[in-house]
Parts: C-alpha cells; sequence; structure tokens
C-alpha cells in the first residue's frame, strides 16, 4: 500500500513539474536586442552594406545606421530598455549593442532618449532584462545615464528626468532633471 502511495505522489510531482516547465516553454518571449517602429515613412537602415527602408518592427543590430528624412520619424528599441525618438533629419549608429552597456552615436539631427534602469518600475511590471549603462555620442560631446530621460539635439541636451553624466572637450559634469545644456563655441553651458 506504501509503494501505491509513494508511486502515485512521484507520479503527480512529476505531472506537475513537466505542466511548470511546458507553462514556461510556452509563454517565453525572449526579449529582443534593437528593432525599430516607424512614426513616418522615409526611414532608411544602412546594415553595413546598402541603404534600405526601414520596415515596421526590422530587427536592427550592431553597427547599423538609422537615417530620418525632412518627413520621417522613427523610434528604435533597445532590450525593452530603452526608446530612442528620432526626429526629422537625424542619423544614429547601434555601436554596442551589448545587453549591460548600449552606446549610440548620433551624427546628426535630435533624439529624446528614455532609459529604464534595471529594477525599474518599468522593467518590473514589462522585462527581466534591463541595461546598466546608456550613452549617446555626438560630435562634441558624450551623454551617459543611468535611469532618465533626456533630448539630444547636436547644440543642446535637454534632461526630463533623472540625473544625465556629460562628457565634453574632456570635462566631465552632472545635470540634474529640468537642465538644459546649450552648446557656445564647442562648449555646453
Amino acid at each position: 500500500m506504501k509503494k501505491v502511495i509513494l508511486v502515485i505522489v512521484s507520479i503527480l510531482v512529476i505531472l506537475v513539474i513537466l505542466g511548470i516547465s511546458a507553462y514556461f516553454y510556452i509563454n517565453y518571449s525572449p526579449t529582443e536586442k534593437a528593432f525599430i517602429h516607424i512614426i513616418s515613412q522615409e526611414v532608411e537602415v544602412f546594415d553595413g552594406k546598402v541603404w534600405k527602408k526601414a520596415t515596421e518592427e526590422m530587427k536592427l543590430e550592431e553597427d547599423y545606421k538609422i537615417k530620418t528624412s525632412q518627413n520621417g520619424r522613427a523610434a528604435i528599441f533597445l532590450y525593452e530598455s530603452i526608446i530612442i525618438d528620432l526626429d526629422e533629419n537625424t542619423e544614429t549608429t547601434l555601436k554596442k549593442l551589448n545587453e549591460n552597456n548600449i552606446e549610440v552615436a548620433q551624427s546628426l539631427g535630435s533624439t529624446w532618449n528614455k532609459f529604464f534602469k534595471k529594477g525599474s518600475t518599468w522593467n518590473k511590471f514589462f522585462s527581466i532584462l534591463g541595461v546598466d549603462s546608456f550613452q549617446v555620442e555626438t560630435p562634441t560631446a558624450v551623454a551617459v545615464v543611468r535611469g532618465t530621460s533626456f533630448e539630444v539635439s547636436l547644440d543642446s541636451i535637454l534632461v526630463g528626468s533623472g540625473k544625465l553624466e556629460i562628457i565634453s572637450d574632456g570635462n566631465s559634469f552632472s545635470v540634474e532633471e529640468g537642465s538644459k545644456l546649450v552648446k557656445r563655441n564647442r562648449a555646453y553651458v
């Protein structure tokens, strides 16, 4: 009798484990490294070989360039932790797409960047992944963030929330929420 009960309990435990495993297997959704959302047409992607018209939810890779025209707007999503809104006439390059550290080069135009750090409210509910560090490099400055939202153009930087570290002309300084820096004579003030 004890052996029969032990066999039944063992079978039930195995069935529960298989059921839980099947549930997670069916519901597993891998995090996308990078993809694009088209807001308005005339957005192109350079994959290292050719420029081509961007398509909705097109997967992006490291070293890809994204360019919007005069009428183009797009949003880039990185590891479900970063959203980069590209305004018209903007060009960015995805320099480094490491899941802990993202680096983007912006050579033209203006972007609005929203960064959800690991453990932020957004990630607790919508993503188990998160990025530790995110930086945007322009020809004259590097903006390094650890949990904030900010706008970058080639002649100004606006911090929407959080704190931003700016490196420009060999100088490093922090900028608080609500502050705007404007470039004058190659330096930000």
